[in-house]
């Protein structure tokens, strides 16, 4: 109904054209012909010459009107849907440009949300990683300090032993000597005898 309107109105506005046109040029002939005119005869003769040319013109405008208004009219609605149908072309591509920018948008802050997730997982694991990394160090160093222990006092027992068995040596020594400085024959002889004595009461 719309597309009929607006061919109706173009075809309006054609034939208002033509008609200025030919009331302009029957205008301009009138004036040219009252100031050139040789005799009345003359103007009188073209003057119909005038009107009969426009009644031709008259008679093509509406035959051409007539003639061209259906397929003016089909070109003018199909131009009309024409443009209706690129412009709601462009509605749908402006409609899914749309929509992919904002699945972009939603792509961009999900990636950048992974991102910031990825970054902080790869902090934390490099925080554990550092805590363990600490943690074993200290068990380490711990463990070399009791084997650095647990070392210094068998060196330290060995010492002693080394040094009780020295001692142990120096008495005996010091003791033989004492004895054989103190004791005479006799009392060697007693000493002998009575170490074989208890070793008979012994077995």
């Amino acid at each position: 109904m719309a597309d009929r309107s607006n061919s109706k109105r173009v075809l309006i506005v054609i034939a208002a054209q033509a008609l200025t046109i030919i009331s302009v040029l029957l205008y301009y002939t009138m004036v040219f012909a009252s100031g050139h005119g040789e005799g009345h005869g003359y103007s009188s003769v073209l003057w119909w010459d005038l009107v009969w040319r426009t009644m031709n013109f008259t008679i093509l405008a509406a035959v051409l009107f007539k003639v061209l208004k259906k397929p003016v009219s089909n070109f003018l609605s199909g131009r009309q849907a024409s443009i209706k149908d690129n412009f709601d072309e462009l509605d749908v591509k402006k409609s899914e440009a749309e929509k992919r920018y904002a699945e972009y948008e939603r792509k961009l802050s999900t990636i950048e949300q992974e991102a910031k997730k990825v970054i902080q997982e790869y902090i934390e694991q490099g925080e554990a990683e550092k805590k363990r990394i600490i943690e074993e160090a200290e068990k380490t160093a711990e463990s070399i300090k009791k084997q650095a222990q647990f070392a210094v006092e068998q060196e330290m027992k060995r010492a002693k032993l080394a040094l009780s068995a020295e001692a142990a040596e120096l008495s005996v020594k010091l003791a033989e000597d004492i004895i054989k400085k103190n004791l005479n024959e006799s009392d060697h002889k007693k000493l002998i005898d009575e170490y074989i004595a208890k070793v008979v009461h012994t077995n």
